[in-house]
């Protein structure tokens, strides 16, 4: 019973979240019509997430921000690679930094859209798995929500800005 009202709780979390994405912001253009690839999401950006770790009882926010670096790999249905530096988690009002990390993949569909793997076994995200799934606006912006495994619930959204060229 814990468990079923655990997993729907978590889902109802991942909705709420992706509603405050798409549902509260202007919907955003994107660039279907140019189609994308890996190379639409390459260089330097500014990956904030914004989310909160769901628990039975209660719920924490947990926000992360970082510098990501995407390597815009080419090739038909190839894992392009990422890496992030300057990685800071804010839990419960805490502030907690974490360095870098290597390791990540993500992939950039014909249709803009886009999914995002950080590697597992990172501290920041208390070694579980956390996955972004996105889209790719006409000015090359990145935005989605964002959710790890059920062990560890974390629901949010996320943004990622590029920086420099």
């Amino acid at each position: 019973m814990k468990r079923t009202i655990y997993m729907l709780s978590t889902l109802l979390v991942v909705f709420v979240a992706a509603f405050m994405v798409f549902g509260v912001r202007p919907a955003q253009k994107v660039r279907a019509s140019q189609g994308c690839s890996n190379l639409s999401l390459h260089g330097n950006y500014q990956l904030v997430m914004e989310g909160s770790n769901e628990g039975i009882l209660t719920s924490y926010p947990w926000d992360f921000s970082m510098l990501a670096n995407f390597d815009g790999t080419t090739g038909a249905d190839e894992l392009g690679g990422f890496s992030g530096s300057s990685v800071v988690g804010v839990y419960n009002g805490e502030p907690y930094y974490y360095g870098s990390f290597t390791g990540g993949v993500y992939i950039v569909f014909s249709d803009c859209s886009v999914g995002i793997y950080f590697p597992s076994g990172l501290a920041v995200f208390d070694d579980y798995q956390v996955h972004l799934a996105g889209v790719i606006s006409a000015d090359g912006e990145a935005l989605g929500i964002g959710y790890s495994s059920f062990d560890f619930p974390w629901t949010g959204s996320f943004d990622a800005t590029k920086v420099g060229n």
